[in-house]
Parts: C-alpha cells; structure tokens; sequence
C-alpha cells in the first residue's frame, strides 16, 4: 500500500514541521511533503522531532502544491473553520476511514494542512476532492499545526483495523495531474465554444470541477473524457475548414 502523504504548505516557522514530524511518527505514519517551506531544513526542526528525525531526512520539498499533488487520486484538505466554498466536506472520524479504505486499495492519499496564519486558501482547496474540519470548540478554535497532523494522524491509526479488505466502492482512481490536465482542455474548448461567460466563468468551473469530483473518476474514465474532447476539437476543426 503506498504511504499517506502528509503534505504541509507553505509552513512558517521550521519547529512546527518537526513537531508534525514527531507527531507523525507516533501514529506510525512517515510519509511527509513540505510545500514552499521558508525555512526548511532547519536545526530548529530537528530539535523539536524528537524521534522523528528520519522522517525530516526522507521529507521531499516541492516549489508548488500542485507538484505535491501530482500522483494522488484521493486529496483532503484539512481546515479549522467553514471555507466560503460549499465545498463537499467529510467528518475527520468518517475522512480517516475513507483514507484508510482508499489507501488499502492501492490508491496515494494526500492529506493537505496549510499556513500556520490563514490555513488552505480557497484555490488550494479546490485541487482536493474533501474538505475535512477538525472539530474543535466554538469558543477557541485554534490549533497549533502540529497538533492538527497529530489530531488527523491519530484517527488514521485508529480507522486502521477497520479495515479488512479493499472494498469494491474504492476504485483505482486517476492522478490529480491527470484530472487538472483535463480540466485545463474541458475549460479551454468551453471557452472556444462561448459556454462560459465572463463574470461567471469561475463559478460555473468550479462547479463542474466538483461534478466530476464527486464521480471519483478513474483512470480509464479520465481517459474516455479526453477522447471525447478530441473527437469534438477535431469534428469543429473538420466544420471551421
């Protein structure tokens, strides 16, 4: 099964990546992804990872979110409050559990965690399928990053003997590369064919982004989708000429 990718982005201050480290390792989890870190690697870090050093010295830096997201076919963007979005959310005990079945089925899970300041903007949690909130008081609602990794991390150790097999519901689904490169030719020949209008061309894409979100597609289907919009480019360039 591959490993579930922790994936902090854009982290501040260095001792708040080696105490997710040190977080991570208690929860048997050592898969980690740093984001555009501003400091990184860091003693600072190390200090505070205890015993989860090795986990600092196999960490990959990646410059863009997206890169970090490449080869996942399953993303959750963790929050501490309500986006602006109406993006579809899961239950954090409910999101460990999928994560788990998911991953148990030969898929790459990211679980995505942002700044210590505002947390996942609004276009970083539009590249996920899931938005999972950590429950937390009405009265003060903040976590410190690492105990939001030790909080997700916690409850993926504990969905881990939940689950037996593969279920059949937990396809092999496509790669968030391969679903952004569609979406990038789906949103160009939309915009050829003047479906989308200005001042409403983002919301109606991200609503069809979430269309296609909620289908989890797979690989296969990914690639159906592609031929279609060939079949079209090419029967309006047979018309055109």
């Amino acid at each position: 099964m591959p490993p579930i990718r922790i994936i902090l982005n854009e982290t501040i201050h260095p001792g708040n990546i080696g105490a997710a480290a040190r977080a991570m390792k208690t929860m048997d989890q050592d898969c980690l992804y740093l984001v555009k870190p501003r400091f990184f690697p860091s003693p600072a870090a190390h200090a505070l990872a205890s015993g989860g050093s090795e986990i600092l010295n196999q960490a990959v830096v990646t410059a863009t979110l997206p890169e970090a997201l490449a080869d996942c076919q399953l993303i959750l963007a963790t929050a501490g409050r309500d986006s602006t979005l109406n993006f579809p959310s899961l239950d954090l005990r409910e999101a460990a559990i999928l994560a788990r079945q998911y991953q148990n089925a030969g898929n790459q899970v990211g679980i995505v965690f942002g700044t210590e300041s505002i947390g996942l903007a609004n276009a970083e949690i539009k590249l996920c399928h899931y938005q999972v909130r950590i429950p937390t008081s009405d009265y003060f609602a903040s976590l410190n990053l690492a105990q939001a990794v030790q909080v997700v991390c916690y409850e993926l150790f504990m969905a881990l003997p939940k689950i037996a097999a593969p279920p059949s519901s937990a396809p092999l689904l496509a790669a968030h590369a391969d679903t952004e490169r569609f979406y990038q030719r789906l949103e160009a020949l939309l915009r050829t064919v003047d479906f989308l209008k200005p001042g409403h061309d983002k919301i109606m894409m991200q609503k069809i982004r979430r269309l296609f979100q909620r289908a989890q597609l797979e690989e296969s289907e990914v690639k159906i989708l592609q031929g279609i919009l060939t079949n079209i480019q090419n029967n309006n360039n047979k018309v055109l000429n």
